[in-house]
């Protein structure tokens, strides 16, 4: 926690210990930011293609791991992921003037992009659609959907993809909405930084009778 607090030019100042049948460890940041220099997820407009910067997966592995249903190295690849920061996929949002962004956590990619975009081609951590069929998804999908009801519209999509994408996700990554110019200059940033992931995955439309639609 101290290295990664270094990393993103934090300073770890106090804190208090309990103890529990788990081991756990949380942290709240705080910090000043000008006005004029941080995104808000409502910024997106019609036309804006989103950008997703680490794989989704993160509940549905660390679950299975709970289980014992990993090898010991099966959360190496989520692991990875989890730890790195989005300090350099929120520079690339910069980079492209983005218009809106979000970090995607415990409300899951459905959640924290419903009144963003019109969805396709996720990318998944390794085995996450294996571990999901097995019963490995946290409890965080169903209230998700339920949250967004009669506005998700997945017609053709299956089921258990729906449920991942809803699936909460621990230090997940930026979702991104830049003008369709800017697209691969935002892909580009990103593979500079060596972001997680680097993908295209939906497009922002004008409201009809669904505020996120999910396509094969």
């Amino acid at each position: 926690g101290a290295i990664k607090g270094a990393e993103a030019g934090a300073g770890i100042v106090g804190g208090h210990a309990g103890g529990d049948s788990e081991i756990k460890f949380g942290l709240a940041g705080t910090g000043v930011v000008h006005p004029a220099s941080y995104f808000t997820n409502r910024g997106a407009r019609p036309g804006d293609r989103l950008i997703l910067t680490k794989p989704i997966g993160s509940g549905v592995m660390t679950s299975a791991a709970k289980m014992g249903k990993l090898a010991p190295d099966g959360l190496d690849e989520a692991i990875a992921v989890m730890t790195q920061l989005n300090a350099g996929a929120a520079e690339a949002a910069r980079a492209a003037d983005a218009h809106a962004v979000t970090d995607i956590t415990g409300f899951g990619l459905l959640g924290h992009a419903s009144e963003m975009a019109q969805a396709s081609a996720v990318p998944l951590l390794r085995d996450t659609l294996k571990y999901a069929a097995s019963g490995s998804l946290t409890r965080s999908w169903k209230p998700t959907l339920e949250n967004i009801g009669r506005q998700l519209r997945y017609d053709g999509v299956d089921e258990l993809v729906v449920r991942i994408l809803a699936d909460a996700q621990t230090s997940g990554g930026l979702l991104i909405a830049v003008a369709a110019d800017q697209v691969q200059k935002a892909l580009t940033a990103l593979q500079e930084c060596k972001a997680a992931c680097s993908v295209e995955i939906g497009e922002v439309v004008d409201f009809c009778d669904a505020s996120l639609i999910l396509t094969q």
